[in-house]
């Protein structure tokens, strides 16, 4: 089995929905680089064995990103994780101990021309009066109703 925070698996989703149905491009993976950063759990020198890392939207990206605050749970979250089964094709087989920190974890992904004309798209959607909410409403509406159905 394989653990999946669930604040992940909704940046992911949120992410590659904004993409696709707002900005009308397959997920980019330069742009989300330059969002999002991957942090260590509990810290570089004592990692977690389980929820090793989580993925946050980088600070200074706040206001270029449509960003969704995913509410807080009182209870532990890690109670509430997703289990994924490992079936064919199957993952590689999960390494024993926590993830090794690597140095790029913490660097912004490489900008540029594309990346600054992204960024100009989220700027235009935020001036239509699209938030984080929105993509939320849409993603669930188009993907997760559905399936729910």
């Amino acid at each position: 089995m394989h653990h999946l925070n669930p604040n992940l698996i909704i940046h992911l989703s949120i992410f590659t929905h904004q993409c696709g149905a707002f900005l009308g491009i397959d997920p980019h993976f330069d742009l989300f680089r330059h969002l999002f950063i991957v942090r260590p759990q509990l810290s570089t020198k004592k990692i977690a064995e389980i929820g090793g890392a989580e993925v946050l939207l980088c600070p200074e990206m706040e206001e270029k990103y449509l960003y969704y605050h995913p509410t807080t749970l009182k209870a532990e979250w890690k109670s509430v994780w997703f289990y994924v089964g490992n079936y064919p094709p199957a993952l590689p087989e999960c390494i024993p101990g926590p993830p090794k920190v690597c140095s790029n974890w913490s660097e912004a992904g490489p900008g540029g021309v594309q990346i600054n004309k992204l960024l100009d798209d989220i700027d235009v959607l935020k001036d239509c009066g699209v938030i984080g909410g929105s993509i939320v409403y849409s993603w669930m509406n188009r993907q997760v109703q559905p399936l729910q159905k």
